[in-house]
């Protein structure tokens, strides 16, 4: 039960790319883009736990995730997630679980805590 609330979390977190960066409206310059993920995990199972790029989504994701995982915690910006096809989650255990041992490719650390 818990593993399909989360995959349901996760299909309703893919969203499509956000929108271009907004401008500076006195200069015209692209401002810097948010960066880090925004994390809810599991207070119990430490390889439970869903990521997304921004807040909202991270909520909406975790709300629909309690139903199967009830003590996800609330959703908190984090530097750091690992991530396989498109998906993030707080750390490697949690990324290695939804991955499982007969997919191809890998779990890969990405590190957004610093502007490029």
């Amino acid at each position: 039960m818990e593993e399909r609330a989360v995959e349901a979390a996760e299909a309703q977190a893919a969203q499509p790319p956000p929108p271009p960066p907004p401008r500076d409206l006195e200069f015209g310059v692209p401002q810097a883009p948010p960066t880090g993920f925004y994390c809810a995990r599991s207070t119990s199972a430490g390889d439970i736990s869903l990521c997304t790029r921004d807040r909202a989504s991270c909520v909406e994701a975790r709300n629909a995730a309690t139903l199967g995982v009830p003590d996800l915690a609330p959703c908190q910006a984090t530097g750091t997630a690992w991530c396989f096809a498109g998906r993030c989650y707080a750390n490697e255990a949690s990324c290695e679980r939804r991955r499982g041992p007969d997919s191809i490719g890998y779990c890969e650390e990405i590190d957004d805590s610093t502007p490029p």
